[in-house]
């Protein structure tokens, strides 16, 4: 059994538990282990970078140096907790910035590799595994990656911003047809959720839009943030999956928890994903 380093942030215990909750459960049927980072604390979100920038650097550089007790790499579920501890990690990589963040914690004996969860079942052996649980459906879906997964990209180095794939991949590996549509990265306005919700809405509901327009029945993410807005924000009662939650399926270990969590009710959606 592989042991994954994994920092599971603030919100896949709360706001985002359907989320946490199918993570776990699919990472377990897979044969994974996973050793959460010893005392994280939260990223800093999007509030910390609005007070302080040096403040933005050093809460999840603390992750970092807590991580660095690990083996391995450490995959991230949350966009906006991968978006900042990259951040923290190029400072960290920067003798004059790695400096002052060792000013206030002390040294930092590893810098350990950062990656979004979906890299995990990018692996050609999970995607082996993953493809024999493929689901006999016709339900097409929308593969939304929102902007944290994927800039800035000078920083992150992630996958292409414009024409990313990963979710795509590995919803295609258990069977589910994902749509081409010109909205993949689009942003959902996520940071103006409380400063002005009219701007959010209207980008919710014009990438949910392109998602119908372009045949999908759902839109399928890994961004907790994007999930909450394009459900709270829209104007249809259009599905917005978690990727995880898709592979719950596939692999037999969904709940009826992660489907009451919705606010916009998939349950039609879900059993057609199970036939």
């Amino acid at each position: 059994m592989k042991t994954i380093s994994y920092f599971p942030g603030c919100t896949l215990s709360s706001t985002a538990y359907e989320y946490g909750d199918s993570a776990l459960a699919v990472i377990n049927k897979l044969g994974f282990k996973l050793e959460e980072i010893p005392d994280w604390n939260c990223c800093g979100a999007a509030s910390a970078k609005s007070l302080d920038h040096s403040l933005s650097i050093l809460i999840p550089a603390r992750n970092l140096k807590n991580a660095a007790m690990l083996q391995g790499d450490i995959y991230v579920p949350c966009a906006g907790c991968y978006n900042n501890l990259m951040k923290a990690k190029r400072a960290l990589e920067n003798k004059e910035k790695r400096a002052k963040v060792e000013a206030v914690f002390g040294t930092v004996s590893r810098i350990p590799e950062v990656f979004p969860l979906m890299n995990l079942f990018l692996d050609k052996n999970v995607l082996a595994l993953l493809s024999k649980s493929s689901l006999s459906t016709n339900v097409k879906v929308a593969a939304y990656y929102g902007c944290a997964f994927l800039r800035p990209d000078d920083v992150l180095r992630n996958e292409n911003p414009e024409l990313p794939t990963s979710i795509d991949k590995i919803i295609n590996a258990v069977g589910v047809q994902t749509v081409d549509w010109p909205l993949k990265s689009f942003c959902c306005g996520g940071d103006l959720s409380l400063a002005d919700s009219k701007v959010v809405s209207k980008l919710s509901n014009k990438i949910i839009s392109y998602a119908k327009e372009a045949g999908a029945e759902a839109i399928v993410t890994g961004c907790p943030l994007c999930q909450a807005n394009l459900e709270m924000r829209q104007t249809e009662q259009f599905p917005i999956f978690y990727f995880t939650e898709i592979l719950g399926i596939a692999l037999g270990v969904d709940k009826d928890v992660w489907w009451k969590k919705h606010l916009v009710d998939p349950a039609y959606v879900v059993k057609k994903l199970k036939g």
